[in-house]
């Protein structure tokens, strides 16, 4: 009987010494359930599972760390994935909503000198919902909600992303959709982008239909940036809204704009497409990128105040634009 044991027991680690190595690198992973080992990863701050509806919460308290994070199914959160490490997001054709009746929060927090990368496996991936932009998309973020006091007014910052000093965050697919807060606001900054500083810049992907609205200001319906610097080189700024800059509004900072597109967005004051206020680091950039379709009060297209200085360059286009107050 012993002998018999003993020859299973050898068999069973021969079958084992057997399995692929890479099959076992994959299930060691990720399991489904498995909490005590995606706490030890997040604790870690290393990437080494998918995200999903069963280990989200456990990333929304310890952070996303270095490495490279798949979203595996559509996700809804109630907090904010802050970013701790050098993380690159693949949205993978997925959802990640930000739920509606959470306290409202950015969807992501870049904290300051690490850096986030926003992608998408999957650009052409549909939804259920038909209304919702084909490929991955972030959704649903009203951004970091301040008190001002006593409970008796409040700022947003950031419904998609917020960007502390010395961070970065790069969009290079995927799309911001329907993000930032549109009542209850005292002022709103950056419907689908806060940047407190840093920088932040877009390589593709797209910002969409991303809207700031307050009682007493409320500017940079797709991108706000109060320091550091803008740079788009490609992708799609569309169908956002503000009171001033619909599509990109900044203060004193860089902004380059050589590619892409900023296209049919609203300001109810200044700067449909592209607000920037005082000082820069240098002449804004407009080169070889198309506004088109904008309005506003003022500089439907392209509004600039207090000493901020437009270089456009010969492949520009400003087209379609219009400003609904005479004379402008």
């Amino acid at each position: 009987m012993k002998k018999r044991i003993l020859s299973i027991l050898l068999m069973c680690c021969m079958v084992l010494t057997l399995l692929p190595v890479q099959a076992l690198a994959e299930d060691s992973a990720y399991t489904v359930g498995e909490d005590t080992g995606v706490s030890a990863r997040a604790l870690a701050r290393t990437a080494g599972t998918k995200l999903k509806a069963d280990n989200i919460a456990t990333y929304i308290a310890n952070g996303l760390g270095s490495g490279v994070y798949t979203l595996a199914e559509d996700v809804t959160i109630s907090g904010t994935l802050t970013v701790t490490g050098e993380a690159t997001v693949d949205l993978n054709g997925y959802v990640l909503r930000y739920a509606e009746e959470a306290e409202p929060d950015s969807i992501f927090r870049v904290t300051g000198g690490k850096t986030l990368t926003m992608t998408d496996s999957r650009p052409a991936a549909t939804h259920s919902d038909a209304s919702l932009p084909a490929g991955g998309l972030i959704t649903g973020g009203k951004g970091f909600k301040y008190d001002n006091g006593a409970g008796q007014s409040y700022n947003y910052y950031g419904g998609g992303v917020y960007v502390e000093t010395g961070a970065s965050f790069v969009l290079a697919g995927g799309t911001i959709y329907a993000c930032g807060v549109q009542s209850g606001a005292n002022q709103a900054f950056g419907g689908g982008i806060y940047a407190e500083g840093g920088s932040v810049t877009m390589t593709g992907g797209a910002i969409r239909n991303c809207a700031v609205s307050a009682d007493y200001s409320a500017s940079g319906g797709a991108i706000y940036a109060k320091a550091g610097s803008v740079t788009m080189t490609s992708g799609v700024i569309s169908g956002c809204s503000a009171m001033y800059g619909g599509g990109i509004s900044a203060s004193g900072c860089t902004v380059q704009i050589t590619g892409g597109r900023i296209e049919n967005c609203k300001a109810s004051e200044h700067g449909g497409g592209l607000f920037v206020s005082g000082h820069t680091n240098g002449p804004v950039s407009v080169l070889d990128a198309a506004i088109s379709g904008c309005e506003a009060k003022r500089g439907g297209g392209v509004a600039l105040i207090a000493f901020a200085e437009l270089e456009l360059g010969e492949n520009a286009r400003i087209t379609g634009c219009t400003a609904t107050e005479k004379d402008d």
